[in-house]
């Protein structure tokens, strides 16, 4: 009843407040609402300005609310070609002082396809029952900071607002020219803040046609309207009340599960002529086909020549696709650059040769080229990586992809060549576009959309074989370990070489068993620099002061490796599903010699849990002289279901309990 009370009373002041911001526009109907307003709320609710109390009881935790959100777009035909441009408005209210944070604005855009200009950025400070105005001047631009990218034209304009009080509000809008029609974007009704009131609108001439997509509504709480008045549509999305997004490290990004809304231009008719812009995924790859189109036009002598020190005549098509992958993600060092229609298209492979670097769509450049001296047809492959929800036959914008890779067709089934993974075997996608949708470019007329497969999880096994015996209160043993597919690409960029001295410390703290008193005594280190083995490593080790010594028994548990030890999904991250890098599976089996003069008292029970994405399963057997504990944990999915969280965290609470059984042997 409480709750019920409570969401009825923040549906009531959502309502209030969506009527004070509109008509505080209209000064006979603002008198007539405060007149209402002041009767229906107590005295001390109503004083002014009344704005930050409504709103810090319907936000109490909240750092800063966006009180009004808008992006307004409008086209229209000039001279044959379209323009397009936005007015951007938002409206911040801060509920405390140490939020100085939120009031600063951030800008970010692409100052080849975008242009900001006439931004307006005001401070409105309470002052009794009125506001002071302040005018803010205090604006920066500046590249935006990226870790994963060398060079691009990506800008940022940073509105720096004056030292804010309890209720002030930050008042921001500008305008934005958009110079390219492929670039129109998308909107979310949500942010980092809760949000009051969100309007994205677009108005078109009636000779354009406008597509859009609305994501993330299941329950229907955008509001859309459509009018057409003098020739001129324009369609409208609203929502209000919409809760902040709560962000975390593991989570699907907020495309996956945001409200948001992306628009985008079909075609348009002027002069008489019919010109298409993204009316289908054909439309985008030709315009995709026309930006590559005077790539590697010519041939390189010096190309050739590393193609014919690396082909023999002998080599299947096969090797001869893996020698030149497998040159190029040794040779060609990856840096990412992001400038322009540069972001679109390669550069030349006698180029990305000679400079001995590159970014994903010169890998692509240079392998295609290699490839065409060895007689190989190999395609330039456009796909978005799995932070990107969206497939080219529900919203063919450049909005789905943002890598390039090549391809080569083997047997009937496409290989994907992604050199950025410089550790990767021929016949392994890079993780993060395992699944995803690729458009392969056949011809200039031609593409087809692939999937990407997703590799199964026996394919990324971790597999250890241990042998211990107990010496006083120390466990000392030897491991054989293997690791293949991306559970070998995770380790193999950690190993500098195949010497333990190097790498002792990554190796102390991956191998570790039992606490951290584990120490390795010796290692060998086998197929490391080899993409096509597995990953060996063999050692011996102690585990000091593990066995327990009581009464004439021994006590000891055999869980030296703890995968997944009380990692229970908390409850304020239920609500996002969590990424998976890859599928994988774990075998584990302990040896555990019996001393000389003991036998087994006490053997734990096996246990096990099976789900279709994650599960594991714990053996113990025994003979004469031995005790085996086999342990098996998987995961079988690229996405954890939030529906499946209880589940998991009932195997957590199986696999803790069976974490902490010990043996018992007795003297």
């Amino acid at each position: 009843m409480i709750k019920e009370i409570k969401s009825k009373q923040k549906r009531i002041y959502t309502t209030i407040l969506s009527s004070y911001l509109y008509l505080k526009c209209n000064k006979v109907l603002f008198g007539i609402f405060i007149g209402i307003f002041t009767i229906f709320c107590t005295s001390g609710f109503a004083q002014s300005p009344e704005i930050f109390k409504q709103v810090k009881l319907l936000y109490p935790d909240a750092n800063a609310v966006v009180l009004e959100e808008k992006e307004n777009v409008n086209i229209e035909i000039e001279n044959g070609e379209l323009k397009i441009n936005s007015r951007h408005h938002i409206d911040k209210i801060i509920l405390n002082e140490k939020a100085q944070g939120y009031a600063n604005e951030y800008i970010y855009y692409d100052d080849t396809f975008n242009e900001i200009s006439d931004i307006h950025a005001v401070l409105l400070t309470p002052n009794g029952k009125k506001y002071k105005k302040q005018k803010v001047d205090n604006i920066k631009t500046t590249g935006k900071v990226s870790s994963s990218i060398f060079f691009h034209d990506n800008k940022v304009k940073q509105i720096i607002f004056p030292k804010i009080n309890e209720g002030s509000r930050a008042i921001v809008s500008y305008n934005e020219e958009t110079k390219d029609p492929h670039f129109l974007g998308a909107f979310y009704f949500s942010s980092y803040m809760p949000s009051v009131k969100s309007e994205f609108s677009i108005s078109f001439p009636k000779s354009v046609k406008i597509k859009y997509k609305l994501l993330n509504d299941d329950d229907g709480k955008i509001e859309f309207k459509e009018v057409e008045e003098k020739n001129i549509k324009t369609y409208t999305w609203r929502s209000k009340n919409v809760d902040k997004y709560n962000w975390d490290s593991d989570a699907v990004p907020i495309s996956y599960v945001e409200p948001h809304v992306i628009v985008y231009i079909d075609e348009f008719e002027t002069e008489g002529e019919t010109k298409k812009v993204l009316s289908d995924a054909n439309q985008l790859y030709s315009w995709y086909r026309s930006l590559i189109s005077k790539v590697n036009s010519e041939e390189n002598e010096e190309l050739k020549a590393i193609v014919d020190t690396l082909i023999n005549e002998e080599d299947s098509r096969y090797d001869k696709i893996k020698k030149v992958f497998y040159w190029v993600q040794t040779n060609i060092k990856y840096v990412a650059f992001e400038d322009g229609l540069s972001g679109f298209i390669p550069r030349d492979a006698s180029t990305v040769c000679a400079k001995r670097y590159g970014d994903c769509k010169d890998m692509a450049s240079i392998i295609t080229e290699m490839l065409k001296y060895c007689d190989i047809k190999a395609n330039f492959t456009w796909i978005g990586t799995r932070k990107i929800p969206y497939t080219y036959t529900d919203i063919p914008t450049p909005m789905v992809d943002n890598h390039m890779i090549a391809s080569v067709k083997v047997d009937d089934k496409y290989l994907f060549l992604d050199a950025t993974g410089q550790y990767t075997p021929l016949g392994f996608p890079t993780s993060f576009i395992q699944g995803k949708e690729a458009m392969i470019g056949l011809d200039p007329e031609n593409m087809i959309l692939e999937a990407v497969p997703v590799i199964e999880k026996e394919k990324n096994a971790y597999t250890d074989s241990t042998i211990v015996e107990i010496q006083n209160e120390a466990l000392v043993g030897r491991s054989f370990s293997n690791f293949t597919g991306y559970s070998k690409l995770a380790m193999v960029p950690n190993l500098s070489d195949q010497t333990y001295d190097k790498n002792k410390d990554f190796l102390s703290e991956i191998l570790e068993k039992g606490h951290n008193k584990f120490s390795i005594d010796t290692v060998s280190i086998s197929g490391v620099n080899d993409r096509d083995k597995k990953l060996g490593l063999n050692y011996d080790f102690t585990i000091p002061d593990y066995v327990k010594n009581l009464n004439n028994n021994i006590y000891v548990n055999l869980n030296l490796d703890r995968v997944y030890y009380n990692d229970y999904i908390q409850k304020e991250r239920l609500d996002q599903d969590l990424i998976i890098k890859y599928k994988f599976i774990e075998k584990h089996k302990t040896c555990l010699k019996i001393p000389i003069g003991y036998h087994l008292t006490t053997i734990p029970e096996n246990e096990n849990f099976y789900h279709n994405d994650f599960g594991f399963s714990i053996k113990y057997t025994h003979n004469d002289d031995q005790i085996i504990l086999d342990k098996t944990i998987y995961i079988d999915a690229l996405l954890l279901d939030k529906k499946d969280f209880t589940e998991w965290n009932k195997m957590i609470d199986l696999l803790n309990k069976s974490y902490n059984e010990v043996i018992v042997l007795k003297k």
